[in-house]
């Protein structure tokens, strides 16, 4: 796996800028940037901050689907 994308985020990143959720290896094949939207790492949160907040999301979220912040 390559480092570029710190190990803190986890398996699964969402951006902020669209709320598209994608695994690590996707922003990384990105070049470090969203799938979806191409927004920077600037803008990505680790997939459990937003679980934090949504209990109620799943802990392996659907990839490329859009999911609230306030869900």
């Amino acid at each position: 796996m390559d480092d570029s994308i710190d190990a803190s985020f986890g398996d699964y990143i969402w951006c902020e800028l669209c709320g598209h959720v994608y695994n690590r290896e996707a922003w990384v094949a990105a070049n470090n940037t969203c799938p979806n939207c191409g927004a920077s790492l600037a803008n990505a949160r680790p997939w459990e901050e937003i679980r934090q907040i949504n209990p109620h999301y799943p802990p392996a979220p659907v990839e490329g689907k859009e999911y609230a912040l306030y869900g």
